[in-house]
């Protein structure tokens, strides 16, 4: 099978990863990807990124060495309710928009308050993917989050090592 696209990519704006943005359009070039997606953590996460960083994202290239780049953010969830640490406003300028539970900003409650807030994020129409929701940061039941995804058509990112997820 050859991967075309990788779309849960972070840069040194992270906080917490090794590479330019235009060093990893490189190596997606170097690797024949055809997309990719640089999503940085949204305020919430310690050290990360400000919200006038994604303001600024409108003057960065769309396509460096041959790769497409889609520009958005991993959005943090911030409890059961469904509440985002990002708001609409921002959202609306990115060209892609992940939603994940993060253990540094997230108000855990119980399995049926963490799935109910997932559902919401889901059900979110600014939202396209959730980040690694089995990574077992945040008990959940699946099953309406898996009916949930499909009506809503939000993709969930599957972790082939949840176990190696620190973020």
């Amino acid at each position: 099978m050859k991967i075309e696209l990788d779309v849960h990519t972070h840069t040194i704006a992270s906080g917490h990863a090794f590479s330019t943005l235009q060093e990893m359009a490189q190596a997606a070039a170097d690797k024949g990807l055809k997309v990719l997606g640089i999503t940085e953590h949204s305020p919430g996460v310690p050290g990360t990124c400000h919200p006038i960083y994604f303001r600024n994202l409108h003057v960065v290239p769309r396509r460096m060495y041959g790769v497409e780049l889609l520009l958005g953010a991993e959005i943090n969830i911030l409890d059961g309710k469904g509440n985002l640490d990002l708001d609409e406003d921002y959202m609306k300028m990115l060209d892609i928009r992940i939603a994940g539970i993060h253990s540094l900003c997230y108000e855990y409650g119980t399995i049926e308050e963490n799935t109910h807030g997932m559902v919401q994020v889901i059900s979110n129409p600014f939202i396209h993917i959730i980040s690694h929701p089995g990574d077992g940061t945040a008990a959940l039941h699946f099953e309406p989050m898996v009916l949930a995804a499909k009506e809503h058509h939000t993709l969930l990112e599957i972790n082939l090592i949840p176990q190696n997820c620190t973020t």
